[in-house]
C-alpha cells in the first residue's frame, strides 16, 4: 500500500511539474517593454506632425500597431498555459521601427518645406516692394485717381495677407503658407498688369 502511495505521490509530482514546465513556455507574460517603446514611438511620431507630413509612413506604423494589439488580446484571452507572445513582440517591434521612421521622414519633410516657403517669402517679399513702387511712380492724370486708389486698395489687401502668411510660416504652419503665397503671387502679377495698363492709359492722351 505504502509503494502504491509512493508512485501515485511521483506520478502527481511529475504532472504538477509537467503542468509548470508547460505553464513556463506557453503562458510566457506580454512583452511589456516592447509595448511601451512602441507606444513611445508613435507619440513621437505624431508630435513630429508625421499625419501631415509623412502620411503613408505613419499609416503603415499604425496599421502594425493595431495588428499587434490584435494579437495581443488574442493571447490574453487564451488559457494562460496556451499562450504565447513571441510573434506579438515581433509586431511591436515592427511598430516602433515603421513609426521612427515616420518620425524622420516627417521631421524631414517639413525642413524641406519649410525652406522652400522660407525662400518664396523673400521673393514675394520683393515683389510687394517693386509693385509699391511701381504704383508709387504710376501718372497721376485725368482719369486716373479712381483707378489708383483701387491699385492703392488691392496692394494694402495683398500687404495684409502677406503678413497673416507670415504669421503662420513663423507659427511653424508652413504648408498652409505655401497657398496663400501661391495665391498672393498671381494677385501680385494682376496687380502689375493693372499698373502698367494704367501707365498706357496716361500715355495715349
Amino acid at each position: 500500500m505504502e509503494e502504491v502511495k509512493s508512485t501515485m505521490s511521483r506520478h502527481i509530482g511529475l504532472i504538477l511539474a509537467g503542468l509548470a514546465m508547460l505553464a513556463a513556455m506557453g503562458c510566457g507574460k506580454p512583452p511589456v517593454e516592447k509595448i511601451q517603446a512602441a507606444d513611445r514611438a508613435m507619440q513621437a511620431a505624431q508630435s513630429a506632425e508625421a499625419r501631415e507630413y509623412a502620411a503613408d509612413a505613419l499609416l503603415s506604423a499604425e496599421e502594425v500597431m493595431e495588428r499587434a494589439q490584435a494579437a495581443k488580446a488574442k493571447q490574453d484571452s487564451k488559457f494562460a498555459l496556451f499562450r504565447s507572445y513571441g510573434d506579438v513582440g515581433i509586431m511591436y517591434d515592427s511598430a516602433s521601427a515603421l513609426a521612427s521612421e515616420a518620425e524622420a521622414k516627417a521631421k524631414a519633410e517639413k525642413e524641406r518645406i519649410r525652406a522652400e516657403v522660407a525662400a518664396e517669402l523673400t521673393r514675394i517679399d520683393s515683389m510687394i516692394t517693386a509693385t509699391g513702387q511701381a504704383l508709387a511712380e504710376a501718372p497721376r492724370g485725368k482719369g486716373t485717381k479712381a483707378d489708383l486708389e483701387l491699385m492703392k486698395a488691392s496692394l494694402d489687401a495683398i500687404v495684409s495677407a502677406f503678413a497673416a502668411a507670415k504669421a503662420d510660416f513663423d507659427a511653424g504652419r508652413y504648408r498652409p503658407v505655401q497657398a496663400k503665397l501661391a495665391a498672393i503671387a498671381n494677385d501680385i502679377t494682376n496687380l502689375t498688369a493693372e499698373i502698367e495698363a494704367a501707365k498706357q492709359k496716361v500715355g495715349k492722351r
